[in-house]
């Protein structure tokens, strides 16, 4: 039984679905004594990779965040469909005095880099309600433990650097990222931040080529102006398959393609964060601090949910 009970609503602003998946993760949350209301389902189907028209996906992601009851809007499944809703936002959030706490991952990355930008408030990247049950029992209560604010801080001691663009020191700045291919969807929005932070990234799905594609675009957008240093998390299915490698000799793998991209920058890259598309998949809050301190081979990251934009 979890020591602070939680009203937790799930929402379904992106893609559909599969229930059985979303059973498991509210089961997970209620048998920790948290009290879970289901999202409303779409009364027209007929929307393909889209949960139903942007006007229901809004407004149920509008009306669970701004219901003063809530205490987590926790998103059901990525996928697509929010970046088509942020020129709403403005309008859909202009009465938000309270913000819930939103978790979520992969396209809520557009959301939660939003609400930062856009709100100044912390979300957090997070498994979806759909992947929550895939976490072993420690991760979960993890995860809930930032969300009842059991937690507000965490340390990572084993950061692996991947370039040589950070001497010894101590490298601090907001905290925010989420999935490269939707944040490199957001140049020519409002929403990438653009104050000194570290930046955190993972990706699923998308080969060599295609993640220094979009890096490349965000370089020449001027996304990374402001980044003292970048976190990779998991870069699931990322690398260049067999026949690929045989056809074009020897491909960098993704962690190498991202570390020599930034290397080009100066900003230092350092690996493996716990999150993406693959467990564990730890929480990590947008908007929070995060600090970097660095000796010889050794790195240590630290989180936390205060607020620095220094």
């Amino acid at each position: 039984m979890a020591a602070k009970s939680l009203k937790i609503q799930v929402v379904a602003p992106c893609s559909p679905y599969l229930p059985e998946r979303l059973h498991r993760g509210v089961s997970a949350l209620q048998s920790r004594g948290h009290e879970v209301v289901l999202p409303n389902l779409p009364t027209d189907w007929n929307h393909g990779y889209l949960n139903g028209d942007d006007t229901f996906r809004l407004n149920q992601l509008r009306d669970a965040i701004l219901n003063p009851h809530n205490d987590v809007v926790w998103i059901a499944r990525g996928g697509y469909g929010l970046t088509r809703l942020l020129p709403l936002f403005d309008d859909a959030f202009k009465d938000l005095e309270r913000c819930p706490k939103i978790i979520g991952f992969s396209d809520v990355s557009a959301l939660n880099t939003w609400f930062l930008s856009q709100k100044n408030t912390v979300t957090f990247h997070g498994p979806l309600a759909t992947t929550l049950a895939d976490e072993d029992d420690v991760d979960i209560d993890a995860t809930l433990d930032w969300l009842t604010g059991d937690c507000t801080e965490m340390a990572y001691l084993n950061l692996k650097p991947l370039n040589d663009g950070f001497s010894d020191g101590e490298l601090r700045g907001t905290l925010w990222g989420g999935n490269l291919t939707v944040l490199g969807h957001l140049v020519g929005t409002q929403c990438l931040w653009q104050k000194p932070s570290i930046l955190f990234l993972e990706e699923v799905g998308e080969r060599p080529y295609r993640l220094d594609r979009i890096l490349t675009q965000m370089t020449q957008a001027g996304a990374f102006q402001k980044v003292r240093a970048v976190l990779l998390g998991h870069f699931t299915g990322c690398e260049e398959s067999e026949q690929g490698q045989k056809k074009l000799g020897h491909v960098p793998t993704a962690q190498e393609t991202i570390a020599q991209h930034f290397s080009d920058l100066d900003i230092p890259v350092f690996g493996d964060i716990p999150c993406g598309h693959q467990n564990p998949n730890h929480v990590f809050p947008v908007g929070g601090q995060a600090s970097i301190a660095k000796q010889g081979n050794d790195a240590s990251l630290h989180i936390s949910l205060e607020r620095h934009e220094g």
